[in-house]
């Protein structure tokens, strides 16, 4: 299943879905609304961020294997980022559970800034 997995996703799509929750991530957070639009962006970020997740767990052997020691402590991050993504999904976002979210912003922003400098 984990090849299948691979061959469905190929190489470049673990950074096109990091893309895409990057934006998403900017609109979710900079325009809060009340409508069917901004819904729906949480509902795909949700998605591709468990999707990117399952795909992280699988690659990152490989991944860690051949990356130099900046790119490691970035995709762990990234990965740390994801754990806690996927905490959020179960316990949601409210106002109590907001030092959760700017903790998942923060290792997402640190992890993709020290993968896009290495």
């Amino acid at each position: 299943m984990i090849p299948l997995l691979k061959n469905l996703l190929g190489r470049r799509a673990l950074p096109r879905m990091l893309a895409f929750l990057f934006l998403s991530a900017v609109y979710l957070y900079a325009f809060p609304q009340a409508n069917v639009f901004y819904a729906a962006v949480v509902l795909l970020h949700a998605i591709v961020g468990l999707i990117a997740s399952g795909y992280l767990v699988v690659s990152l052997v490989g991944i860690l294997r051949s990356s130099s020691m900046a790119a490691r402590f970035g995709w762990l991050l990234v990965m740390g980022s994801a754990g806690i993504g996927l905490v959020l999904i179960k316990v949601g976002t409210s106002r109590p559970e907001w030092n959760w979210v700017y903790l998942h912003i923060f290792l997402a922003l640190a992890g993709c800034g020290i993968l896009l400098q290495s």
